[in-house]
């Protein structure tokens, strides 16, 4: 959820209402993942209007429901492709998508590699190395403009 207010004119208990269905709508996708889910199905759990529950996810979280849905549904994938020996398309199976090219576009366009080449890159780079690949890649498509800050945090040594 968004830390700052939203900059609107609602009374505090109709925020909290609005609170309360986008975090039952969160909730309902975080638990459903592998399930298919449509607008029409998450604003009957969010107890509001599916075009009333689009303006008020985006106003509290800053994203559209699909969006976060995606986001949420490529978290699992990328998690899945690292720690099993699925598939790509029992991956995208078991991340609720039924085709395997809108899985492998909406991966690429949030990830920015595909998942054959996601899967692959721990095979390639050393894990240091991956999670600076990463990083870069997250910082250059973030759309906050100031200094950037690099760094590296490593554990006891052994």
């Amino acid at each position: 959820m968004k830390t700052d207010s939203p900059t609107s004119t609602h009374r505090s208990d109709t925020m909290e209402a609005y609170q309360t269905s986008v975090e039952r709508a969160i909730r309902h996708m975080r638990e459903h993942l592998d399930e298919p889910l449509d607008l029409d199905e998450i604003a009957r759990i969010a107890a509001i209007s599916k075009f009333h529950l689009v303006r008020v996810f985006d106003e509290l979280t800053g994203i559209t429901p699909h969006h976060f849905l995606a986001c949420l549904r490529m978290q699992r994938a990328k998690k899945l492709l690292l720690s099993s020996e699925s598939s790509i398309t029992d991956v995208c199976l078991k991340v609720g998508y039924s085709s395997l090219g809108t899985f492998s576009k909406t991966f690429s366009a949030l990830v920015g590699v595909s998942p054959q080449e996601f899967r692959a890159l721990p095979k390639r780079l050393t894990a240091k190395q991956f999670a600076t690949a990463v990083w870069r890649y997250l910082a250059a498509r973030r759309k906050i403009s100031g200094p950037q800050l690099e760094g590296v945090v490593e554990g006891p040594a052994k």
